[in-house]
């Protein structure tokens, strides 16, 4: 049972709260039995996804100690809320699955504009930092911290989609313009200056960013949070790809997905606003890291050589 190198801690720590929650200790060993069953009840006070992670976190924890048995029993595991072959009246809970947690799917001008001034007017600069460059580079909030300006001025972007298969992401390169890059630069500065702490960087930011926007729009219910400019982006990419300016391949690479399959669950391309990025490398390079469909994964060799995107593009 493996899990990506940088899951192992946070692995760890999440199947010690999960056995310490359901009374496990010497005297009551999480045997294969009893761990089954405290997941089970568990599906029915969580989101399907973290459920889902929970699972593996607890194998890989059993696996670590040597309890085969235990990983085997649980691999057979399915989510009981989720899963139609278990009858409602088995189901742990019979209220609905818990639901996830709304969030905008797209940042509009003006309100980019009042959030990134709030952030500066209170000398938040690695907040205000962060949100220019989700607006401008899309990226996954936990990649901010991460992205490199290259010698010929493009930017490098570090995924963090790992996963067992290495089947989730892909490092890439994009473009920005040069008006964009001398800002970009700043607020990468800005960001590295964030103190590190055990809470996540993109947790920080977001709690920062939720009350912020709790001060300037108390009336709203549905609230931006800096994967909303991710959404955004899958929005620009989607309007880009139906005028025929970029292929469904090349949007792929910039949102950092091996498949092009993965851009149906961002945006919506009528609330598309344009490109800020396009893709540093030629379609080729493109083509080999970026599969069609549901075809085999191809293989991510980590960095490549980034390639003029041809003449300078207006933003």
């Amino acid at each position: 049972m493996k899990i990506g190198k940088k899951e192992e801690k946070a692995a760890r720590k999440r199947a010690e709260y999960f056995y310490k929650k359901y009374g496990f200790s010497e005297d009551n060993i999480p045997t294969p039995k009893k761990l089954e069953e405290a997941l089970w009840h568990a599906a029915a006070e969580m989101r399907p996804r973290s459920w889902y992670n929970l699972k593996r976190y607890v194998m890989f924890d059993q696996y670590e100690k040597g309890f085969k048995k235990a990983v085997e029993r649980l691999q057979k595991l399915s989510n009981p809320m989720t899963d139609r072959k278990v009858p409602l009246m088995l189901k742990p809970s019979q209220g609905p699955v818990k639901a996830k947690r709304k969030r905008m799917k797209n940042v509009p001008d003006d309100m980019h504009a009042k959030l990134l001034r709030a952030a500066l007017d209170k000398d938040d600069k690695p907040l205000a930092g962060s949100l220019y460059i989700a607006r401008l580079i899309g990226c996954r909030p936990s990649e901010i911290p991460l992205l490199r300006v290259l010698d010929d001025g493009t930017v490098y972007v570090t995924h963090v989609k790992g996963s067992e298969a290495g089947d989730r992401g892909i490092d890439h390169i994009v473009k920005v313009s040069s008006e964009h890059l001398l800002q970009l630069r700043k607020a990468i500065e800005a960001v590295s200056k964030e103190k590190v702490s055990k809470t996540p960087f993109e947790k920080k930011m977001d709690n920062r960013l939720r009350e912020l926007v709790k001060k300037i729009y108390p009336r709203r219910k549905t609230r931006p949070c800096l994967y909303s400019y991710r959404h955004q982006l899958g929005s620009s990419l989607k309007e880009a790809v139906s005028k025929g300016q970029i292929t469904r391949s090349e949007a792929a690479y910039i949102m950092g997905h091996q498949s092009t399959d993965s851009l149906d669950e961002y945006g919506d391309r009528r609330l598309g606003g344009g490109l800020n990025v396009r893709a540093a490398v030629d379609s080729e390079k493109i083509s080999e890291l970026v599969r069609e469909n549901h075809s085999e994964p191809p293989r991510n060799d980590g960095p490549v050589a980034a390639s003029s995107y041809g003449e300078e593009f207006t933003i």
